[in-house]
């Protein structure tokens, strides 16, 4: 008896590939699901045929099997070639058409999807390249000259999946780690989506690389699903949490749950690193170097952020990287691929923040390796994730008569073009350039805060996030005004041959740039340490905000020690806010390295904070008190020489020159004209704050009033005490004495700080390496009383 043969077909799935994999529900939607949609992965969204095939067995169903197969590079050759000659970019709706039609022909044929990039509107008619989507979700990019060949695309197809050289290299097959060990890494559930959150309402708006939206969406599957998670989100993931750990108070629970070591600094360091090195486990073993896609580049990009402000830069990852988002097309803008917006713009964003590692990095070496690879990718909208859908691209803002609203990713755009306004700084300094260079740089500096003051018009009714931006791009742009500025601080020798003297009236005005710039980044750096509603952001204090703080100080040191009268009349609030910045440096010490190299240096060059017992080893009791200071510099008065009111200085010979010098040390600049409007002593400029608006953030200490003669006597005792045991201690170290003509006693080793390369001042605490201990010898100093900051920690991310 012949057997039966069962002539029922088998049950076609609904849901997509995609959707079946994860076990997570699909909506049906043709050509591509909402859920892959919203997960922002509706390019490899693909459902299974509806002619399901017929058991092999015959020879007939080998000979089908061939010519589906021949169809499959015909249409694709045709494909190809219509592309070719097609002169115009075709529309969003054929686009998404054209994608599934073929992802659906090239299911069977290959493990890789293809989605052909057309040109933009002012590109040529030529082929871009093609991306490459295996069933993993990997990427590959392929030139428009390869693409051009459809038996030569067809080989790389083939070959695209095929394993590498050895499932190890270049690592170690000891090294790589495996998935259950990787997952065991995570903390538990409830700390990790606390970690998560922290990271993207502190750290996501100040460089904005992800869609937030996109990964809330696939983090909530990978909660409900963590063996299913892909490596490369998964490292993803544990560089978030690295993150966002060093943005934890001492008394955080979180440390108490995950540390195990002796003191929160150390929890904080510990954590740190271990979810870094878990999520370069997790690339490793997702073989990275081979095969990757955007959640990879997302990964490696955040890690180098990551690491960039704990180690310093990093190079050789950086290349990797670079090279990893080359391969994978980000080089290229999305609008010239068949890409949804939302995958557009992580794109831009990747490629964005890719080059601002890579130019801040280049620029704090030197601009050893300047790039020269030609991209033309449009910098990503200054739009929030709500405004970028699926379907339509982000509304730009065309009413040029109001500025542009906030978003998240204003403040990644804002440092883009401050970070190249400090290479071309880097560029001048290192070439000496001229006066012209100097006032067109400064005036660019200008327009950069102009621009600032305009789109942060109120900040107290801005997010807080929006309000620590506000803080921490104004402290850069002072920074870089102190960076341009500084070759004008030359050091306490006035020899009459120094080329710095030809232009006296620049020269006092560069000084009097340099007070004003050190004094603000000093005042910005008492709101961000006592402000309450900053408190999230004092991991800034405790690295680069501390080390741009340090610098301004150490300017205020050198102006006071020079012979001129850049800060006569500002002298004792000068003083008062060095002593002020020095006792935050104290507290903050058991936090910030860099604060406690500072607090050091200080402590050498004015002296122990004064006690009332009179001991040096006693308790501070009489540590200045910690409020925001308000000096008398406000008065715009006091800025001499304008940049509007720059006389010219004719033509003469080096000894007029130096006679004109000589005469205008003699002068007592009794009168002088008003400074630039915008430059006063609060941080920021005059349209910034409401009156009053920094009371309710904290009590506002007013400018102790002018000392009766008594007084003033026992300040002018006290200052030569201070010049004379100086003078001791310097004569014991065979140093040079200070100038005879200057009132501050200013050390040596400050002037040789000043006289640093231009790419170590941006450089971060880095720049500090060097070892201070042959003249920092004063003894640690002891705070009474309870930590303001309650943070004993010392662990802190720049930008």
């Amino acid at each position: 008896m012949a057997p039966q043969v069962d002539k029922r077909q088998p049950r076609v799935p609904l849901s997509c590939e995609n959707c079946r994999k994860r076990k997570i529900k699909c909506s049906g939607e043709r050509p591509f699901c909402d859920t892959c949609a919203r997960r922002g992965f509706s390019h490899t969204c693909f459902y299974l045929r509806q002619n399901v095939q017929i058991p092999a067995g015959t020879s007939s169903d080998e000979v089908l099997q061939r010519v589906r197969r021949v169809e499959n590079l015909l249409e694709r050759q045709v494909y190809l070639l219509e592309q070719r000659l097609e002169p115009s970019p075709k529309s969003n709706s054929s686009n998404q058409d054209t994608l599934s039609q073929h992802q659906s022909s090239s299911v069977n044929s290959s493990p890789w999807t293809e989605i052909e990039a057309t040109p933009s509107e002012t590109a040529p008619a030529t082929n871009v390249g093609t991306i490459l989507v295996s069933e993993e979700g990997y990427e590959r990019f392929i030139p428009g000259l390869a693409s051009s060949d459809a038996e030569s695309v067809n080989e790389l197809i083939q070959s695209a999946s095929a394993p590498p050289m050895s499932s190890s290299f270049p690592f170690s097959a000891e090294a790589l780690a495996a998935r259950r060990a990787l997952l065991d890494t995570l903390p538990p559930g409830r700390q990790c989506d606390e970690l998560k959150d922290i990271f993207f309402e502190v750290f996501s708006p100040l460089f904005h690389i992800l869609h937030d939206p996109s990964f809330h969406a696939e983090y909530a599957d990978f909660r409900q699903y963590r063996g299913d998670v892909s490596l490369s989100f998964l490292a993803l993931v544990f560089v978030i949490l690295s993150i966002s750990v060093t943005a934890l108070d001492s008394d955080h629970p979180l440390l108490a749950d995950l540390g195990m070591e002796a003191t929160a600094s150390a929890n904080i360091k510990s954590l740190a690193t271990k979810y870094r090195a878990a999520a370069m486990g997790c690339l490793s073993a997702d073989h990275f170097m081979w095969r990757h896609n955007l959640q990879t580049v997302q990964a490696l990009v955040l890690l180098i952020y990551a690491l960039s402000h704990a180690h310093g830069p990093s190079w050789a990852l950086l290349g990797a990287t670079f090279n990893i988002c080359v391969s994978i097309g980000c080089h290229i803008d999305p609008s010239q691929l068949n890409l949804d917006p939302v995958r557009s713009e992580q794109r831009r964003r990747c490629w964005a923040g890719l080059m601002l590692l890579y130019t801040i990095q280049n620029t704090c070496l030197g601009n050893i390796a300047p790039m020269k690879v030609i991209a033309n990718v449009r910098l990503p909208a200054d739009v929030d994730d709500d405004h970028i859908t699926m379907y339509d691209n982000p509304l730009l803002h065309t009413d040029e008569t109001q500025p542009k609203p906030l978003s998240k990713m204003s403040y990644i755009l804002f440092k883009f073009k401050l970070y190249r306004l400090a290479s071309d700084i880097t560029n001048f300094t290192r070439e000496n350039g001229k006066l012209s260079g100097l006032f067109e740089l400064d005036a660019k500096i200008s327009r950069e805060e102009h621009e600032h003051d305009a789109r942060f018009a109120d900040p107290q009714r801005l997010p807080v996030y929006h309000l620590a931006h506000l803080y921490i791009i104004k402290n850069y742009t002072n920074h870089l005004r102190l960076i341009l500025h500084r070759p004008y601080l030359p050091p306490h020798s006035s020899a009459a041959d120094s080329t710095l003297y030809e232009y006296p009236e620049q020269m006092l005005q560069s000084r009097q740039y340099c007070k004003m710039s050190a004094m603000k980044i000093i005042d910005n750096h008492e709101d961000l340490c006592c402000n309450d509603k900053l408190k999230p952001y004092r991991w800034f204090v405790y690295g680069l905000g501390g080390y741009q703080t340090f610098l301004a100080a150490s300017t205020l040191v050198v102006l006071l020690g020079s012979e001129d009268d850049s800060v006569t009349s500002d002298r004792a609030d000068v003083i008062y806010a060095l002593r002020k910045c020095q006792a935050r440096f104290e507290q903050l010490s058991p936090r910030s390295d860099i604060s406690a190299k500072a607090a050091r240096i200080l402590r050498r060059t004015l002296g122990p904070v004064p006690s009332t017992n009179g001991g040096a080893g006693g308790p501070l009791h009489d540590t200045p008190r910690l409020y925001h200071q308000s000096s008398s510099i406000n008065d715009e008065s006091k800025v001499v020489y304008s940049m509007s009111h720059r006389h010219q200085i004719s033509s003469a010979s080096p000894g007029n020159l130096h006679d004109h010098h000589l005469h205008h040390q003699q002068q007592q600049h009794t009168s002088v004209p008003p400074g630039p409007a915008g430059y006063n002593q609060t941080g920021f400029t005059s349209g910034d704050f409401p009156s009053g608006a920094n009371e309710a953030v904290t009590t506002k200490m007013e400018p102790p009033p002018p000392p009766p003669t008594s007084q003033h006597q026992h300040q002018v005792q006290y200052q030569h005490e201070l010049q004379h045991q100086h003078h001791h201690q310097q004569q014991q170290q065979q140093q040079p004495p200070p100038h005879p003509h200057s009132f501050f006693p200013c050390p040596q080793p400050l002037y040789e700080l000043m006289n640093l390369p231009a790419e170590q001042w941006l450089g971060g605490p880095s720049a500090l390496a060097w070892d201070w201990s042959s003249w920092v010898d004063v003894p640690e100093a002891s705070i009474a009383g309870s930590d303001m900051f309650m943070d004993t920690s010392a662990s802190g991310v720049v930008m």
